[in-house]
């Protein structure tokens, strides 16, 4: 234990001087010695810095503790790097499962607010659903707030959703309405409900929100 607990700080210093190599082989003999050791994997995917090897390691430390945040996080900051439309996709889900971890609150800030930016640019219908899973948590006031600017973004940004998604956002954005009753966020609601397949179902739906007969009759 103590061999490891040296080399772990030696793989972190050749890390910081930039020494990629020898950090690498640093890390491979920490993993000889315990090839499930956390700190070891999570090292090892810095020292391969953009390699497509990287995630794997992050990945196998994320295998042997998926609660701990830390090879989330460089998994997520390999993805940011490399940018492509595929690691976009990797990113949301990466974001998604961020949001379930133990953190301090400023980077359920940034996962929130990287998550939306990143629904918005792809217009993804799976960032809707996941910040609208999200939001039936019980949150803090400024994380909740966080995520309802995101979602409201999307919304906005008129990104169609499933079927299946539509009570679950419809849901939230009636929760935020309640709160804070806006023409806008009827007009949202409106939008979303006339999704739905069932297009004489959704007509009579919109006629029975208050916006319609005050605003359209």
């Amino acid at each position: 234990m103590a061999d490891i607990k040296a080399l772990l700080k030696e793989a972190r210093k050749l890390i910081d001087e930039k020494n990629f190599k020898e950090a690498q082989e640093c890390c491979k003999n920490i993993l000889r010695k315990d090839k499930q050791n956390y700190f070891g994997l999570i090292l090892l995917g810095k020292s391969l810095q953009d390699s497509d090897q990287a995630p794997l390691a992050y990945q196998k430390a994320i295998a042997s503790k998926p609660d701990h945040p830390l090879a989330w996080q460089g998994l997520a900051n390999y993805y940011e790097r490399i940018e492509n439309d595929t690691n976009k996709s990797k990113l949301i889900t990466v974001y998604n499962e961020m949001l379930n971890l133990q953190m301090e609150e400023e980077k359920f800030t940034e996962i929130i607010t990287k998550l939306g930016q990143l629904g918005c640019a792809l217009r993804s219908k799976e960032c809707l659903k996941m910040l609208a899973t999200y939001l039936t948590k019980d949150l803090p006031n400024t994380l909740f707030q966080t995520a309802e600017k995101q979602f409201i973004d999307l919304l906005k940004a008129d990104i169609p959703s499933d079927e299946e998604a539509i009570p679950i956002i419809l849901n939230v954005l009636q929760k935020i309405y309640k709160d804070d009753p806006r023409d806008s966020l009827e007009i949202l609601q409106c939008k979303l409900i006339i999704q739905k397949c069932d297009l004489a179902s959704a007509v009579e739906e919109i006629i029975n929100l208050s916006f319609f007969p005050s605003n359209v009759l």
